[in-house]
């Protein structure tokens, strides 16, 4: 849920309309590429927001983060890929590798701050 909450917020900011114009001006690998790093960029929001919760309700219970950090690992497209048995093919990918998604989703929850969460500068 709270990836979805990123997804909010990127709407928000224009985010979300800034990577929809800028697609339709590159090509669909590039496009892909944007598609990714908004993923990203959610799942770091995620963390933001988990960590800025936390700090205000303490709803998180002992291992929830783990659990948080080991669902973003299980649904990386490079994993997925291998689970079903194909190909990993950057270039197709949706949300970004495991440990893209690990890395992100981290950082997010280790700042509290979305400035931390420019996916679009930081490399891959």
């Amino acid at each position: 849920i709270s990836h979805e909450v990123g997804h909010h917020v990127q709407t928000l900011l224009g985010i979300t309309q800034q990577v929809n114009e800028a697609s339709r001006q590159v090509t669909r690998t590039e496009a892909n590429r944007l598609s990714v790093l908004q993923e990203l960029q959610a799942d770091c929001f995620a963390g933001v927001w988990a960590q800025r919760n936390q700090q205000r309700v303490q709803f998180l219970e002992p291992g929830d983060i783990d659990e948080a950090i080991n669902a973003a690992g299980q649904i990386g497209d490079d994993r997925l890929a291998r689970a079903s048995g194909g190909e990993v093919v950057p270039d197709n990918f949706t949300h970004g590798t495991s440990q893209q998604r690990i890395e992100w989703f981290s950082r997010g929850l280790e700042s509290g701050n979305v400035q931390s969460c420019d996916t679009f500068s930081g490399a891959l």
